[in-house]
């Protein structure tokens, strides 16, 4: 079944997916092998992970309505399944110390969770009035911010479980996203308008007007996302990305290719997106330049991430897959060059179906369903159920103008 949603441990060390297939799974991220049996255990699809800051807790959220809190060493359920939610959990985050876990549902409550005995703690938030698309937990523990179809962005205090003085933030249409700042200090919403929001946290003022990040009206905002120094935000919509620079809140840039996936790479220089359904794009922050178009998915990239120490993005698709991709190889394969068929294998793309060559020559056609488990270059490691793996050797291989000789008449030789 289709990978869903994938995370990093904050050492870089594992990976945890959680995939339309009902089960969680722990990966080394060096060898791409399964470090234990799957974590089955939801009934339904798995809409959110989320790791605890030392890689030690892994909280999932699932359309069984359960909430459930897994030990990533031992891939052993740490507590009971966390009930109460009367519809699907689409959004779960864990504090820094893994004490408080959060979680958001399409009945329209956010409920908070002890992170060591599971114990529900409080009454249920209650006020909106729509489902609740997505859950952000302030830097300090201290606030929850959710955002719902109902056009709010409501600000709660974990202490008391009321909501601030100023809330709620009202918006003119549905909200799609919403994030706390990396210092806290300002809260990011982006709607379906198009419109990216900040307000301060502190007593709730807009920090300015909205941010244009659409075009037409079909060109719906889709996550929004700061640099990790908060020196700039981006707005990913079906038309364009969209960066300013927050305080003076200009424009620096637009790379005028829709998506609605992103992430910045630790340094903040990079960011990538995901480009044409299943291709993935790095583009240079500072020029808006592309550095790298990475192929090999087979299907549409649904979450893409930088590992901790910027050296490799991973992504997950609808074609069953996790990979890895090593940065520099993604950014220097346009200058590889190949002598002869067995380096050209050793540096395909896959692309629209055809393994393509360092001057985009056609080398081999794929099926359709062989795509989304092919193992080519600049791609590490591939996670999945199966995986295909092209090589060459010089020894038996039929090239160029001797392609022929692959051939083999198996056929009646008696001339009948």
């Amino acid at each position: 079944m289709g990978v869903n949603s994938v995370t990093f441990s904050p050492d870089g060390m594992y990976i945890a997916s959680a995939s339309y297939d009902h089960c969680i799974q722990i990966w080394s991220a060096d060898s791409a092998q399964s470090t234990n049996r799957p974590l089955s255990g939801h009934d339904e699809n798995i809409r959110s992970v989320a790791l605890s800051s030392d890689g030690d807790t892994l909280v999932s959220g699932s359309d069984d309505r359960s909430i459930r809190i897994w030990n990533t060493r031992t891939c052993e359920l740490g507590l009971s399944p966390l009930l109460g939610h009367q519809k699907a959990v689409t959004s779960v985050v864990i504090s820094p110390d893994g004490s408080l876990i959060v979680s958001a549902s399409w009945d329209r409550t956010i409920r908070l969770w002890d992170g060591q005995t599971g114990n529900a703690i409080g009454e249920p938030f209650q006020a909106h009035e729509g489902l609740v698309n997505e859950v952000s937990l302030s830097p300090d523990s201290q606030w929850v911010a959710s955002a719902s179809v109902d056009k709010t962005v409501r600000i709660w205090d974990v202490a008391t479980g009321q909501q601030s003085d100023f809330s709620p933030l009202g918006c003119k249409v549905e909200v799609s996203s919403v994030t706390f700042s990396p210092s806290g200090q300002i809260i990011a919403a982006c709607d379906s308008f198009g419109f990216v929001h900040l307000w301060q946290s502190e007593n709730g003022r807009s920090v300015c007007e909205p941010l244009k990040a659409y075009e037409t009206i079909a060109s719906a905002a889709r996550k929004v996302r700061f640099t990790p120094d908060e020196t700039r935000i981006a707005c990913s919509t079906y038309a364009a990305i969209r960066i300013w620079e927050l305080v003076t809140r200009q424009q620096l840039l637009v790379i005028e290719l829709g998506s609605s996936v992103i992430a910045y790479s630790p340094n903040g220089r990079f960011i990538a997106s995901e480009s044409s359904g299943n291709c993935i794009n790095v583009w240079d922050v500072g020029t808006g330049m592309p550095v790298a178009t990475i192929h090999g998915h087979g299907d549409f990239v649904n979450s893409l991430a930088f590992t901790p120490d910027g050296r490799s993005i991973i992504s997950c698709s609808r074609d069953k897959t996790i990979r890895i991709w090593d940065f520099d190889a993604a950014c220097s394969t346009s200058s590889n060059t190949a002598k002869g068929p067995v380096e050209a294998l050793s540096s395909t793309q896959l692309i629209d179906g055809w393994l393509l060559g360092p001057s985009d020559e056609l080398l081999l056609w794929v099926p359709f369903d062989y795509r989304g488990h092919i193992h080519v270059p600049p791609c590490d490691s591939i996670i999945a159920h199966y995986r295909v793996v092209i090589e060459g050797e010089s020894s038996g291989l039929h090239a160029g103008e001797g392609w022929t000789g692959c051939w083999v008449n198996s056929g009646p030789t008696d001339g009948s």
